[in-house]
């Protein structure tokens, strides 16, 4: 796997050479639960002594995310150090394993409890593999992180002919004789990619025009984030003042049901807010006559949202706070926000 350059956010500065998912296998993974108390999930080869190859992306964003995690306040915790310090944990303590068959296949990724990255990480390569012929029928194994996705309506329908199992993410596992599938590249528009999110569009379109059922949809709304733990838009509540005007309603939504975020999202015809899971499932899942208004952090400059608009055909438009805090929390300019939405209503 070759190495290229990439930003302060870990997105490549130029389009990188794409490959399609494959099986590798791996005689020993450790597979570890917020390493160093960081919300992440960490796979090391214990045979090659090294970051399990593609536990990610590819090496470049795996080195990456896991200068991120070895780093505190400025200090950095040495990679050569970390194999030893997992071998003496290998002594020491006794670990939970699981020995793999030839026919179960192990799906790994270092953000398997976020939601937006369950969507583009995950499930998009169960889409892959429910189309494979090779792979539809193998016993596959996911985080228990998933579970809820997985079990909530829409998704327990597309998957049910797949054989999908969940093993405990929430302490250190020796994982032996693993065959894991390896993550479809996700950060530009790819042959590969495009399919398998076109396919997450179409599948959930239909189940919801068959299952047609009570749901309060919205034409206009503005997806908040005052409940979350970082990242606020200071001047929220001014902004959804202005917007009453043109019949916007504020949508939290951590409040909904995974159903019921992507059926809202097929029917919205203007989502705005300041950036977040909102904006994934915004991206992914609304209408090419949709209109995406997205406020950016200029420390925070997340492209996943612009590229799932462009492969699904939605309209995006970004809006940069005028004031930029260092805890990623900014204030937006209503006036030129507002204009903008008079021209597209």
């Amino acid at each position: 796997m070759y190495k290229y350059k990439i930003d302060s956010f870990g997105w490549p500065k130029k389009k990188i050479k794409v490959r399609n998912p494959k099986i590798l296998h791996c005689k020993k993974i450790f597979f570890f639960p917020n390493l160093f108390n960081r919300k992440i999930f960490y796979c090391f080869d214990l045979i090659k002594k090294r970051t399990l190859r593609q536990w990610y992306i590819d090496e470049t964003v795996e080195n990456y995310t896991l200068k991120k995690i070895l780093s505190f306040r400025g200090f950095y915790f040495p990679t050569k150090y970390l194999y030893l310090l997992l071998r003496l944990f290998e002594k020491l303590f006794l670990f939970k394993k699981k020995t793999f068959k030839k026919s179960e296949i192990l799906l790994l990724g270092p953000y398997m409890h976020a939601y937006a990255h369950q969507l583009h990480e995950f499930i998009v390569r169960l889409f892959y593999i429910k189309y494979s012929k090779k792979l539809q029928k193998k016993n596959i194994f996911v985080s228990c992180n998933l579970k809820k996705i997985l079990n909530s309506n829409v998704f327990s329908f597309i998957f049910k002919d797949l054989k999908i199992n969940y093993f405990k993410s929430n302490k250190i596992i020796l994982f032996e004789n693993a065959n894991y599938i390896t993550h479809i590249e996700n950060r530009f528009i790819n042959e590969i990619f495009v399919k398998n999110i076109k396919l997450l569009k179409k599948e959930c379109s239909e189940f919801f025009k068959i299952r047609k059922k009570n749901f309060r949809s919205y034409d206009y709304v503005l997806a908040s984030r005052k409940k979350a733990v970082k990242r606020h838009l200071l001047n929220e509540d001014s902004l959804y003042t202005n917007l009453k005007e043109f019949k916007f309603k504020r949508v939290f939504f951590e409040d909904l049901s995974y159903d019921d975020q992507i059926n809202l999202s097929l029917n919205i015809k203007i989502l705005i807010g300041y950036h977040g899971t909102a904006f994934s499932n915004g991206g992914l899942f609304m209408n090419k006559n949709a209109h995406i208004l997205e406020i950016m952090h200029e420390k925070y400059p997340q492209d996943h949202a612009k590229l799932f608009s462009d492969i699904q055909g939605s309209n995006i438009k970004r809006f940069y706070c005028t004031k930029n805090y260092k805890n990623l929390d900014g204030e937006c300019k209503i006036d030129e926000i507002v204009n903008y939405i008079k021209k597209i209503i």
